[in-house]
C-alpha cells in the first residue's frame, strides 16, 4: 500500500478507485484464498529464516576471521616480562650508545673548530708578518735607492782622475759588478791624493 491508500483508510474514507502503485497486488491479494495467504505467510518465513541464517553464517565468518587477524596481533605483542625486561634494556644501552657517540662527535667538531680556529689565527700572523716583512724590505729597497742614487751622485762628483785610478786598481769587471757605495768607498780608499 502507498501512502495515499493509508491516508484514505485512515480518513475511513472509502473509494472506489484504486491507486496506481499498489491497486494491482491489493487486487490480488483480495482475490487469494485464505490457504494461499497462509502459504505465502509461510513462504515469507521460510524466507526470512533462510536470509537470518545466511547472515549469521557471515558474520560468524567475519568474526572468526576477525578473531585470527587479532591473535596474529596478540601474539606478536604479547611478550613475557623477561622479553619485555630485554627490550628495556637494550633501548637504555643504545640510547647510551647513541649518546656517547654524539658526545664524541661534538668534541670532535670543537677540536676541529678549535684548530680551526688556531690555524687562522696562525695563518694572519704569518700575513702579518709577511706584510711587516714586505714593507720593511720596500722601506730597505726605497732607502737603498734613496742611498744609491746618493752615493751614485757622491761617485760622479767625484773627479774623473780620481775615479780611472780606482777602477785601474780595482779592476773594470769588479767596478761594474760593485754598487755605488761600494764604488764610493773603494775610491775614498784608494784615495792618494
Amino acid at each position: 500500500m502507498c501512502y495515499t491508500c493509508v491516508v484514505f483508510i485512515v480518513a475511513r474514507v472509502c473509494v472506489c478507485v484504486f491507486c496506481v502503485c499498489c491497486s494491482y497486488q491489493d487486487f490480488e491479494d483480495n482475490n487469494k484464498t485464505k490457504e494461499e495467504l497462509e502459504q505465502d505467510n509461510a513462504a515469507a518465513k521460510i524466507q526470512a529464516h533462510a536470509r537470518g541464517r545466511k547472515e549469521r553464517k557471515r558474520l560468524k565468518k567475519e568474526q572468526k576471521r576477525l578473531k585470527a587477524q587479532d591473535e596474529t596481533v596478540n601474539a606478536t605483542n604479547n611478550k613475557t616480562k623477561e622479553e619485555l625486561e630485554q627490550d628495556e634494556a637494550a633501548a637504555k644501552i643504545q640510547a647510551r650508545a647513541r649518546g656517547r657517540k654524539e658526545r664524541k662527535r661534538l668534541k670532535r667538531l670543537k677540536k676541529e673548530q678549535a684548530q680551526t680556529t688556531e690555524q687562522s689565527q696562525d695563518q694572519k700572523i704569518e700575513e702579518r708578518s709577511a706584510a711587516t716583512a714586505a714593507a720593511a724590505e720596500k722601506k730597505k729597497e726605497t732607502d737603498d735607492k734613496v742611498n744609491e742614487e746618493e752615493y751614485k751622485n757622491k761617485v760622479k762628483s767625484i773627479s774623473e782622475e780620481k775615479r780611472k785610478t780606482t777602477i785601474a786598481k780595482v779592476g773594470k769587471e769588479k767596478w761594474k759588478a760593485m754598487s755605488w757605495q761600494e764604488r764610493f768607498n773603494s775610491v775614498n780608499e784608494h784615495d792618494v791624493w
